[in-house]
């Protein structure tokens, strides 16, 4: 009787973990052919829960990196009343063709949704998810304006000629890292992801100042995409017409639900889209429109965390993202609810109080501005210690401050990156010593000061060379001397007035460069506090190298280096100043 009795408990015991342990019902169809209108097939696995007798909304991915990454997610969609297609960017995993990034995403997206609305298992109505990449395949797709696409959550959207391959017009070392990532058929994830092996790299591309169309070479792999892309140093025709146009925004009529972070490198993607699809599109689907900003990385805008570099965030930073598409596709193609989240068209977290704020408009997230004009003593601002200053008060009779970037010094390059990680790197309070620098403080905040928005930095800039790169970085300082990370831009001085045109520097002349393009950011500075400005070249292991000689940058030798003497004014005829948005 014992006996029966323990089998019959350990009957319902093992019933219960084997509910848990083993999901719903989900029938996978690997490596699916779906035909294009060149004729080359894609391949897709295909998520089919049979439980559901009717035809139902089908969710679609198309990923570069190979269907098998989004099987998690997409399991937990098919586990939740959906069908799903992954599919594998055209010469990428089982698919057809040759992968040339950006250039068939847009059609074949399409082609694809095409097919799906075709199928018995779906009722007439896609919506589209996934980051980076994947964000951006959205876009592409959407811009082509299938039938049964319904909405889409495109997030941390890489867009190319304005965040990916080069930002502002200067290619990043992480490039060939990418390349690398998706050369070939297979993922090469252990590859892309073996940091000491590229931190190697990257140094040994810097200190031995090899030009930066030799980085792929050294990096082990030729690659014709990689040359190809450096035959486009300007935002030019190739990827204008990747991108929607104006005409395409104002067609556009889904709901869309976009999300990226403060901390985000694809952030600039992201703000591209939604504010062109704000200033074009159409009022019915701008009302349908939402946006999340979040205080993550670009990795943070699908798994959050509450930490970044030396900041802790509230428990309130870690949104159940999967939790909020569900919701959101729910909403836009079950007409269920929206996602209880979304109490307004913008969420937006704001650090220091650790609080999410909503808004009907991103630009309502302010409304003020804090001008800080700069000063030093006798044009010194070099010094961390005896750095110059940010206030209020106009500039009459001071000299301008002065720095010299070599190219050709690799001694203080903006970090050494052997034993951290890059992004952190890039962003550490250490930049401010090095020599091609200059640094500005606030007086002490006598009271919080909640600073929402993109910052930007109106200079007046001589130079005795043609071309220089610039970077900018803001920073809270705290009473103790720790910092915390703000907001950054970088600039290479011959796009300072477009993307599209370059403008060489005339040697010595005076110019009013206007650096908008800082990331969005929201922070409450706290009383006590300070702001610090950090202002220089642009010297890093991690970007393409401007030698300063006003030739095409990715073919620049060390013969054709230029020692660059920047003088940055702040005087009654060219007040310098920074200028932050803010909510009072």
């Amino acid at each position: 009787m014992k006996i029966k009795v323990f089998l019959l408990r350990f009957s319902v015991v093992f019933l219960l973990l084997s509910t848990s342990l083993y999901s719903k019902k989900v029938d996978i169809f690997f490596q699916q052919k779906i035909p294009m209108r060149d004729g080359i097939k894609l391949s897709a696995d295909l998520y089919i829960n049979p439980s559901m007798n009717a035809p139902v909304p089908v969710l679609f991915v198309m990923t570069p990196y190979t269907s098998d990454g989004v099987h998690t997610d997409a399991m937990f969609y098919a586990e939740n009343g959906y069908n799903v297609v992954v599919a594998d960017c055209r010469g990428r995993g089982n698919s057809e063709g040759d992968f040339i990034p950006f250039e068939n995403e847009g059609k074949d997206g399409y082609d694809i949704c095409q097919w799906i609305a075709s199928q018995s298992w779906c009722n007439g109505k896609i919506g589209m998810f996934g980051g980076s990449y994947l964000g951006m395949a959205q876009w592409l797709a959407i811009k082509e304006n299938p039938p049964a696409l319904r909405t889409a959550i495109p997030v941390a959207t890489v867009c190319p000629g304005i965040d990916f391959p080069k930002q502002n017009n200067i290619f990043y070392s992480y490039d060939i890292q990418w390349l690398v990532f998706t050369y070939g058929k297979t993922s090469n994830a252990k590859a892309f992801g073996d940091e000491k092996f590229w931190n190697r790299i990257y140094m040994e591309h810097f200190l031995n100042i090899i030009p930066y169309n030799e980085l792929d070479l050294i990096s082990g792999v030729k690659s014709n995409v990689y040359q190809k892309w450096l035959k486009h140093p300007t935002f030019d025709d190739y990827y204008r017409n990747i991108l929607p146009s104006k005409e395409d925004f104002a067609k556009i009529n889904i709901p869309l639900l976009k999300i990226t972070g403060h901390f985000d490198d694809d952030q600039p993607g992201t703000m591209y889209y939604y504010r062109n699809f704000m200033e074009y599109g159409n009022n019915d689907a701008k009302n349908k429109c939402y946006l999340i900003i979040g205080p993550w990385n670009h990795g943070g805008t699908r798994r959050p965390a509450k930490n970044y570099m030396n900041m802790t965030f509230g428990d309130n930073s870690i949104l159940d993202i999967l939790k909020i598409h569900l919701q959101w596709f729910d909403y836009t193609l079950k007409n269920g609810s929206l996602p209880d989240f979304l109490k307004n068209k913008v969420a937006c977290y704001e650090m220091g109080s650790d609080e999410w704020k909503f808004a009907s408009k991103i630009d309502d997230l302010s409304n003020s501005k804090k001008i800080f004009y700069l000063h030093s003593e006798n044009g010194k601002a070099n010094d961390i210690v005896n750095s110059g200053k940010l206030n209020s008060d106009k500039p009459d009779k001071e000299e301008p401050d002065s720095y010299i970037y070599n190219p050709l010094d690799t001694n203080y390059s903006s970090f050494k990156i052997e034993n951290q990680s890059t992004e952190y790197a890039w962003r550490s309070p250490t930049e401010a010593i090095y020599p091609d620098r200059l640094v500005y403080h606030t007086p002490v905040l006598k009271k919080d000061l909640v600073f929402t928005g993109n910052a930007k930095f109106i200079t007046y800039i001589s130079a005795d060379v043609t071309d220089t790169d610039f970077e900018g970085i803001l920073y809270e300082v705290l009473p103790d001397g720790s910092c915390n990370y703000l907001t950054s831009t970088i600039m290479r001085a011959r796009y300072r007035n477009s993307l599209s045109t370059e403008e060489l520097l005339k040697p010595d002349e005076i110019y009013k460069i206007e650096f908008k393009n800082f990331h969005f950011t929201s922070r409450k500075l706290k009383k006590g506090s300070r702001i610090r400005l950090v202002f220089g070249a642009l010297n890093s292991p991690l970007f393409q190298k401007n030698y300063n000689s006003g030739t095409d940058v990715s073919f620049e030798t060390k013969k054709n280096a230029k020692v660059a003497n920047i003088k940055l004014y702040h005087d009654k005829n060219y007040p310098s100043y920074l200028e932050l948005p803010v909510y009072e």
